[in-house]
């Protein structure tokens, strides 16, 4: 077996460098983005609610491809961790499949805010 050299991980350390940029980078964009439509709300017509909550998957994206873009720039096979990952995600949505659906469907009445604070809601029992 052959020691690396120097110069391998040397392309790899600036290969994990430029990788950390890029996704600084645009985090720091999307935050100022972000900031800006909280700060034009009113302006644009968009709910601080719906905004906040897209930052925040819009964060958790972002640091998940710039971890895997980081793991690729290592030397890392990502196409197998995703592989791994898909049927294990399969496997835990069959397992948690009540829990999903009732977290789809807050995600989806707080998008679409068929009723909002202070509206009577009326329910007919039979």
């Amino acid at each position: 077996m052959i020691a690396p050299t120097t110069s391998q991980y040397l392309s790899q350390a600036w290969r994990g460098a430029l990788v950390l940029s890029v996704v600084w980078f645009l985090h720091r964009w999307k935050s100022n983005v972000f900031s800006l439509a909280l700060a034009n709300k009113t302006a644009m017509g968009l709910d601080r609610d719906k905004l906040l909550a897209l930052d925040k998957l819009s964060s958790v994206g972002l640091i998940i491809l710039g971890i895997m873009a980081l793991a690729e720039a290592c030397g890392v096979a990502v196409q197998s961790i995703l592989t791994v990952g898909g049927i294990g995600g399969v496997a835990t949505a069959f397992a948690a499949r009540d829990i999903l659906g009732n977290l789809l469907s807050g995600l989806s009445l707080q998008f679409s805010q068929p009723f909002s604070i202070g509206d009577n809601i009326k329910v007919v029992l039979q």
